[in-house]
């Protein structure tokens, strides 16, 4: 993990590396989130955007005209949920729950080959 003092660049992030990218305007996080997807799946990692605020409609719209975006949709290298789905299921946060969903996909992104897993929530 970063310290607090640490600046890194998305192109930076390595396996097991966890990062806090802070936007004040729809442009920054257009441009981290942009770079943070295309930099994944360039790498052959599987990348999960984990929407709330945003829309994972719009993640994809970040994509658009990239040559890697309809086979990575296509393949499942790219994944989107949205946070009732990540974090919400009936409703209600269950940190458990939650834990064991990342580890289920962790797991199969391992077993189909992928080098590493990317994901970012809101």
């Amino acid at each position: 993990m970063l310290g607090m003092s640490q600046s890194v660049s998305v192109y930076d992030l390595q396996p097991g590396m966890h990062a806090c990218f802070v936007y004040d305007t729809e442009a920054q996080h257009r441009a981290v989130m942009t770079a943070f997807l295309l930099d994944g799946l360039k790498k052959g990692e599987r990348v999960v955007y984990i929407s709330d605020t945003h829309t994972t409609a719009l993640a994809i719209d970040y994509l658009f005209g990239e040559p890697e975006l309809g086979q990575a949709l296509a393949s499942g290298q790219l994944v989107t949920l949205d946070a009732q789905e990540a974090y919400l299921e009936d409703g209600c946060f269950d940190a458990e729950r939650m834990l064991a969903n990342a580890q289920g996909i962790a797991a199969q992104a391992v077993t189909q080959g992928y080098k590493a897993i990317r994901v970012t929530g809101e």
